[in-house]
């Protein structure tokens, strides 16, 4: 139930073709056989031929949020339930009964208490009580704790999906878990992307499991024809078989990026391509020999970036940390060890190793074939598959996630105890006054670098890290 902000027109029109489509199914739900599809409604509906007879529809209420990190997931969960895009319509389920899909547009984020405070308690009230009586709710961002708790002090009955997306950044967000755990219940599920982000929100005492309901849009990331000329234009690369290094991110720290581009000024065989469509990056991941991350942070937990680009069919290359661990367990993918900072203990790859690993992909003799990779990625990762870890929203039973993970060695600074021992006794009533209104959030976030430090460590995969 994060802020809408920048999202709300294209929300609006996404329930509106739901809500079409929901009818287009009604109509086509047929007494024998199966009818044709009509081709507007068969291109949106990817996977027409495994539809069953019966045109069931999807059932219950389902109050979702605008995704974290910029995407409209909360309406693709309703779409994709509903019977629209790349999952099969839900069956054997109350089949006269209709999804309703409510998006929590106008509510306040809860997901950057550092650069945002804490909205006033009594606002966040009125924010939760459309929703009180719905069966089920999905929260998004690290922000879904908190509103897990409100929801469930006011009333809420039903079930609570959290996808907190990245590890725990700080006091803000192991507070939240704590306050989530005084409100939650056995029918929840929070899903991470990997085992070891899971097991560092294990160390936080919150039963999470390994999961990556959105996965990725396996309608855009896949093998295309013309993306070679597509990206020859775009990004000015000349004919030839010189090598090319494309450098394409969505963040971008202004003033490295300045040093890099007088560095390597007249140099044609660099190019730059900052905040790409995902059209623009589907067509760099097509025609990538290889692709390479050298990421340690600590936002990672599921690998999406090298998911993305194994199912265009690209090799890829990263770090062992973190999900690329379970993302690169494929044809295509290539683990480099991580290693220490000795200083400062930061995890980090060298960058000779790095060089290594994409000389050895490109003069690989025996290479996986693209399709290949391709075809096993989409597999894994693609969206229509992924998403059915969502199915116990519709029908109280889906595929659910996998077992919950073992704690990491995570620790917590000293400073949080008294703290979180006091979220943990307090009566419930009261907690959530008190931590809105009396803990010191502000003085407890100075140790937030050095638990952040703590977790990525705990998030490297292997020798030499552990």
């Amino acid at each position: 139930m994060s802020s809408g902000q920048g999202h709300e027109h294209e929300l609006a029109e996404l329930l509106r073709e739901v809500r079409e489509l929901r009818k287009t199914l009604e109509q086509l739900k047929p007494t024998t056989g199966r009818p044709a599809l009509p081709p507007d409604y068969a291109v949106l509906v990817r996977q027409a031929a495994d539809l069953p007879p019966d045109y069931a529809v999807a059932v219950r209420q389902i109050a979702v949020s605008p995704s974290y990190e910029d995407e409209v997931h909360g309406a693709l969960a309703g779409e994709l339930l509903a019977g629209r895009g790349q999952v099969r319509v839900v069956d054997d389920v109350a089949r006269d009964d209709d999804v309703e899909v409510g998006v929590a547009c106008g509510a306040p984020s809860l997901n950057e208490p550092r650069s945002q405070p804490l909205p006033p308690l009594d606002r966040l009230r009125a924010a939760v009580a459309e929703f009180l009586s719905l069966p089920t709710v999905m929260l998004e961002g690290p922000g879904g704790f908190l509103w897990a708790a409100l929801l469930r002090a006011h009333g809420f009955r039903g079930t609570a999906t959290v996808l907190p997306y990245v590890n725990p950044r700080g006091w803000h967000d192991v507070a939240a878990t704590a306050l989530y755990r005084r409100f939650s219940r056995p029918g929840d599920r929070v899903f991470l992307g990997s085992t070891p982000a899971a097991s560092v929100y294990r160390s936080c005492g919150v039963r999470a499991s390994v999961g990556e309901p959105y996965g990725i849009d396996d309608g855009l990331f896949r093998p295309r024809t013309g993306a070679a000329e597509r990206v020859r234009r775009a990004v000015g690369i000349g004919p030839g078989p010189d090598l090319h290094v494309v450098v394409a991110s969505h963040v971008v720290d202004d003033a490295y990026l300045a040093a890099a581009r007088e560095q390597l000024a007249g140099q044609g065989s660099v190019h730059f391509v900052l905040d790409p469509t995902p059209d623009e990056l589907a067509d760099l991941y097509n025609v990538a020999d290889v692709f390479v991350t050298a990421s340690t942070s600590h936002f990672e937990t599921f690998g999406r970036a090298p998911a993305e680009a194994l199912a265009c069919g690209s090799p890829a290359i990263a770090p062992r940390y973190d999900g690329f661990v379970e993302t690169l367990k494929q044809p295509g993918g290539v683990l480099v060890d991580v290693e220490l900072d000795p200083e400062t203990g930061t995890p980090h790859v060298q960058e000779e190793r790095l060089l290594r690993a994409v000389y050895e992909v490109l003069s690989s003799p025996r290479p996986p074939r693209r399709e290949e990779v391709a075809a096993i990625a989409r597999s894994r990762f693609g969206r229509s598959t992924t998403i059915r870890m969502l199915g116990y929203l519709v029908d109280g039973n889906g595929s659910g996630p996998s077992p919950a993970a073992r704690a990491a060695p995570a620790k917590l600074p000293t400073e949080w105890r008294s703290p979180l021992a006091e979220i943990a006794g307090r009566d419930p009533l009261d907690v959530l006054t008190w931590f809105w209104r009396e803990c010191e959030h502000e003085r407890l976030a100075a140790e937030d670098g050095r638990f952040v430090a703590d977790v990525r460590r705990s998030l490297c995969v292997g020798p030499p890290c552990r």
